[in-house]
This record gives structure tokens, C-alpha cells and sequence, in this order.
């Protein structure tokens, strides 16, 4: 009986052994995911990377003529950027500013005002086209106003969405937002066209500078990003480094914008332009100038006599092959009547033996030759064909204007041999297009190119005007016309 009862009672103390020793096994699993746990916090703690990245961002979106066609993509941009931001009262903020000419530019949504991705988005998609000419330097100083709402302890984004085509001055206002401290400049071009310099100018590198409808993507990780560049040091050297000698002249210069289109070759440098320009400009005049003889048959009651003048010991007066292109595009609206005025100061400076034609442009479906070389105008004539000359409005394609008066100093109607050609050309150089290409092949034809520039107080471009001229030496302004007329005098007698 006793060893019976023994034996049931040596298998029962293992059995409660075995089931002690299951309990720290299991412990200790716990113990140890608790410590792996730990180890990762922190990276977890860099989620909160978006809290210290939250930023403002302020969408400055171009609603002008030149963006027509693809201004529902503009805000398509915007929609696409605001839906991947996060939005709120405590995080981050967005405000719209839509403009178009120096009197049409709003505040469609505020950093000061309440944060709601769904009230911005119903903004964004309801933003009106408002058309008109491109003031993107008046648009800028709008949005220094409205980023005096941002948060100071945050990154501020300052987004412009346009192709560039600006008719005032970007420089100073940009160059102020540049030297706000904490915030990044973007700039945004939807379309084929644009004016890549100017872009660069409001994002200052081309990491922030974003092409296509579909770069929001990665405009998007960009803002979303504490690294992003700046941009300020770049466009602070560019303007430091543009700076006009000329401040004598009562126009302002535009410094260091010369047009380029993002899909064709890059045009060259100013200095190279104009180190072209100078060698082919030299060449004509050593051509044209230095010995040029014009036949005149002058009438004596019923007999005709062909007389030959020289340059040497003869004040007779050259004969002109003349091209007018006159830029009746919608930024010289104020300014038209004035650049026409002086444009009918000069037929009777070249003579009644010259030759005229007319060339009147805007936009790309609107250039016409109004009067063809070879018609046989006489100066009169001419000079109210030039008076009676309507404004267009709209968009400016000085390349197509320029093709056209390339056409008519090289077609049937130039008398060439002793005849000088020559192109004058009217704008304020804020061509939506790349005059540059088609500018140098009118000077290789030998064409002296003449680029006139009405300010009357207001903005030219002259670095497209040099581009235009066959010499940085035949740009003139509405200030300085006379010297103009006096070169063409010397010109005339130069034969």
C-alpha cells in the first residue's frame, strides 16, 4: 500500500515544474518586445518631421491673356498641390492670390484666414480667368503684403504659377521676398512658352523651378521637404551683377531679361549676342557706308539726266529700302498714338526716293503687312497709313512680326545694289516669343535693324530690343528719338 501511494506522487511534483518553467519563457518574450519596442522611437519621432516642416504656402497664379488656353490647367496645379497638404489651424496654411494687369490682382484666399482644405479647394477651382496683360512685379508686392499673415517659427513657400511674360519689374519685389527670412521661392510654367529667365529670377535655382502640368509631384515633395533650397543666393548675384550702366536715361531698364522658350536652343548670352551683333553691324557698315553710289535721274523741262553721287565730295541723299514694325500689342495701349507719332517723324527723314513697308503685329494670328515694299508709297501717303494704323490689344509675337519684315527686305520688292535696307522696329520688348533667331538672320543679310522703345513712363525691355538690333548702338528710346533722327540724317547724307 505504501509503495503504491508513493509512486502517483513522484510523477505530480515534475508535472508542477514543468508548468513553473513555461512562466518565465513567456516573461521574457514580453520583457524583450517591450525593449525592441523602445529602440524604435526615434524613428517614429521623425513623423513629426511634417510638424516641424509645416509651412504657409502662398500660390500666386497668373490670370492674363498669354495663359488662356491653359489657365484651367493653373488651377488644376494648385488643386493637385492643396489635396497632398496638410492643412489646418495647427499645421499648415495656404493662401491664393490671382492677378492679371497692375489693377487686377486679388487676395482669393488669406493665410489669416481659416484653414480648411475644403473651403480652399472650392476657391481654387471657382478662380476667374480675368485676361488682360501680365503683371507679375505688381503681383509679387501683393504677396509681400499678404506674407506679413505668415506664422514666424514656420517655413513660408511662396509658389508663382505663369509663363514669365511679365511687361513691369520683377526684380525688386522679388529680391525683398528673397530677403525674408524662412521662405523658399517656387516658380511654376504650365504651357511650351515662356520666358525661362524670369522664371529663374522668382525661384532663384533651377532645383526650383518646375515644368509641366505634371511637376506638381514633385513640387509637392519639395515643399513638403525641409532641405529645399531657397533660391536667394543665385537671384541676389543675378541682379547685383545686371545693374545698367545707363542711369541717365529717364526710362527704366529691365535688367537681365532676355526671352527663351523652355522646348528650342537657348539663345546665347547677352555678351556673346552682342559680340555677334557688333561683328555683323561693323561688316555693314564698312559695306554700305564707306562708298555707296546712288543713281538719280533728275528732269530738266522734258530731258532726263542720270546722275551718280558719291559719299566723297557729294551731299546727295541715299536711297532706303524701309521696313516699319510697329508692336500693337495690348502692353502699349497707353503708349500707342505716342510711338506712332514719332514713327511718322521719320519717313520724311529718309526721303521721298525711299521705299516703305509696314508691318503692324500683336499676337500670333495677328500680324499683317499693311503696305509691301515695292507699292511705290509716297512719304505722304505712308505717313497716313502709319496715323490711320488701329490698336490691336492682345498678346505680343515680335518673332512672327520680325519673319514678316524679313520676308519683305529679302522679297520682290527690295531694288537692292546701291539701296540701303533697313528694318525699324517698335516695341517695348515684352515679346511672348524669341525674337532672337530671326533677328540675326535679318543682320546677316546686311539690314541695319533699328529697335525704338516708347517708355512714356512706363517699362521697356531693352535687353530684347539689343537682341532685335543689329547693333546694342541702335536702341533708342521715346527720350532719346532725336539722336535717332540725327543718325539717320548722317546716314541719308552718306551716300
Amino acid at each position: 500500500m505504501e509503495s503504491t501511494s508513493v509512486k502517483p506522487t513522484t510523477p505530480s511534483v515534475p508535472k508542477k515544474e514543468v508548468e513553473k518553467k513555461p512562466i518565465p519563457v513567456i516573461e521574457k518574450p514580453k520583457l524583450m518586445a517591450e525593449k525592441t519596442a523602445a529602440k524604435p522611437k526615434p524613428v517614429v519621432s521623425k513623423k513629426p518631421s511634417s510638424s516641424e516642416c509645416k509651412s504657409d504656402t502662398l500660390f500666386v497664379v497668373d490670370s492674363t491673356s498669354s495663359v488662356r488656353d491653359i489657365f484651367q490647367q493653373h488651377k488644376d496645379y494648385v488643386s493637385n498641390v492643396i489635396e497632398q497638404l496638410d492643412i489646418s489651424p495647427e499645421t499648415g496654411h495656404v493662401a491664393v492670390i490671382l492677378y492679371s494687369s497692375r489693377y487686377r490682382q486679388k487676395i482669393k484666399y488669406s493665410l489669416a484666414d481659416l484653414q480648411d482644405k475644403d473651403n480652399i479647394t472650392k476657391v481654387v477651382k471657382a478662380l476667374p480667368f480675368f485676361s488682360g496683360v501680365t503683371a507679375t512685379g505688381q503681383a509679387l508686392k501683393l504677396a509681400l503684403e499678404e506674407l506679413k499673415h505668415r506664422r514666424a517659427d514656420v517655413v513660408t513657400n511662396l509658389v508663382v504659377i505663369t509663363d514669365g511674360f511679365s511687361f513691369d519689374f520683377i526684380d525688386e519685389p522679388i529680391k525683398e521676398i528673397h530677403s525674408l527670412p524662412n521662405v523658399r521661392t517656387f516658380a511654376v510654367t504650365i504651357g511650351e512658352a515662356c520666358r525661362k529667365f524670369e522664371l529663374l529670377m522668382m525661384s532663384g535655382t533651377e532645383e526650383n523651378l518646375f515644368i509641366g502640368p505634371d511637376s506638381y509631384k514633385e513640387l509637392i515633395k519639395r515643399l513638403q521637404s525641409c532641405n529645399a533650397k531657397s533660391g536667394n543666393e543665385k537671384i541676389t548675384a543675378s541682379v547685383t551683377n545686371t545693374k545698367t550702366d545707363n542711369q541717365e536715361q529717364k526710362s527704366k531698364k529691365l535688367t537681365n531679361v532676355m526671352p527663351t522658350t523652355t522646348d528650342k536652343k537657348k539663345p546665347e548670352s547677352t555678351k556673346e549676342m552682342e559680340k555677334n551683333v557688333k561683328k555683323v553691324s561693323s561688316g555693314i557698315e564698312k559695306k554700305s557706308i564707306s562708298s555707296v553710289k546712288v543713281s538719280k535721274i533728275e528732269k530738266t523741262g522734258n530731258l532726263e539726266t542720270k546722275v551718280e553721287s558719291t559719299k566723297e565730295g557729294q551731299n546727295g541723299h541715299c536711297q532706303f529700302d524701309a521696313v516699319f514694325v510697329i508692336d500693337a500689342s495690348g502692353s502699349l495701349r497707353q503708349r500707342y498714338q505716342r510711338q506712332l507719332q514719332l514713327a511718322m517723324e521719320l519717313p520724311d527723314v529718309l526721303g521721298a526716293d525711299s521705299n516703305f513697308a509696314l508691318v503692324t503685329y500683336s499676337g500670333k494670328t495677328r500680324t499683317k503687312v499693311a503696305v509691301h515694299l515695292g507699292s511705290n508709297i509716297t512719304v505722304s501717303d505712308f505717313k497716313t497709313k502709319l496715323n490711320s494704323d488701329e490698336f490691336m490689344g492682345g498678346t505680343t509675337d515680335t518673332e512672327r512680326a520680325l519673319q514678316k519684315a524679313h520676308d519683305e527686305i529679302t522679297g520682290p520688292g527690295v531694288r537692292g545694289g546701291k539701296v540701303l535696307p533697313i528694318v525699324l522696329v517698335f516695341t517695348d520688348g515684352f515679346s511672348r516669343t524669341d525674337p532672337t533667331e530671326i533677328a540675326k538672320q535679318i543682320h546677316r543679310k546686311s539690314v541695319l535693324v533699328f529697335a525704338i522703345g516708347v517708355a512714356n513712363g512706363q517699362y521697356v525691355n531693352e535687353k530684347e530690343l539689343q537682341a532685335i538690333a543689329s547693333n546694342p548702338s541702335n536702341v533708342y528710346l521715346d527720350s532719346t528719338f532725336q539722336k535717332l533722327k540725327d543718325t539717320l540724317t548722317q546716314l541719308s547724307k552718306s551716300c
